[in-house]
């Protein structure tokens, strides 16, 4: 015999945490992937897809530890590009011109 896991508590109150727990689902699922990867761990050797509706909550944070790591890469290369662009722009350089000519000038716009 199973028991309702909601047994003893309002079914108002039930109805309500149900229907905010899918707006909540529904909000998050366009940017949620049906698959999350979660980095080897421990004795685990290799990176493990689950599907998000098996995750745990250990599951998520592990896996938003790893696009932390992502993202910081991304956002150095980002950020290593700009300053590229910015001083070869303020060296006069001009759209087509090449990155390492654009550098190579010396001073400001000629």
């Amino acid at each position: 015999m199973s028991k309702n896991k909601y047994q003893g508590i309002d079914p108002y109150v039930v109805n309500q945490v149900s229907y905010h727990a899918r707006s909540l689902m529904r909000h998050y699922a366009k940017h949620v992937p049906a698959f999350i990867q979660i980095p080897a761990l421990g004795a685990i050797e290799e990176d493990t897809n689950k599907p998000i509706h098996e995750a745990t909550l250990d599951d998520l944070a592990f896996a938003a530890q790893a696009l932390d790591k992502e993202q910081s890469a991304i956002y150095k290369r980002l950020s290593a590009i700009r300053e590229l662009y910015t001083e070869a722009r303020a060296k006069g350089a001009l759209g087509a011109e090449n990155i390492v000519d654009a550098l190579s000038r010396k001073g400001g716009a000629q």
